[in-house]
């Protein structure tokens, strides 16, 4: 009974460890929030969730992980740049959703292996 005891506790404590985890941006931070998307997905590891608070986000993000990256809607989300070196979003694992996307030197996305969302 002892060993049943213990091997439950230890799956349960095994699950609660590899739960995916949720990271969340705001631009005008706040606490355990990010200030950037990137922060955020360089922090994620396979299966979390990034979660984009509502408003401009003036960067170029890459998602190379098997993640989930979510804004609020794309009325209210909207990843923007002005660089001209890279794409806005260069994606080649993951999914993105629920985000508006513009560039204003590129055509704003580079997809190679994943899937947006509308």
């Amino acid at each position: 009974m002892k060993h049943l005891i213990a091997l439950l506790t230890l799956m349960l404590l095994l699950s609660l460890y590899c739960e995916a985890r949720v990271h969340y941006v705001d631009k005008n931070g706040g606490t355990g929030r990010y200030t950037t998307i990137q922060a955020a997905i360089d922090a994620a590891i396979d299966n979390d969730t990034v979660r984009i608070l509502p408003g401009i986000y003036n960067e170029s993000i890459n998602i190379g992980k098997n993640i989930v990256v979510q804004g609020g809607g794309i009325l209210s989300t909207v990843i923007t740049s002005d660089n001209s070196q890279r794409a806005t979003v260069v994606m080649t694992a993951g999914k993105l959703m629920w985000v508006a996307v513009t560039s204003t030197q590129h055509s704003g996305i580079d997809i190679r292996t994943a899937s947006i969302v509308i």
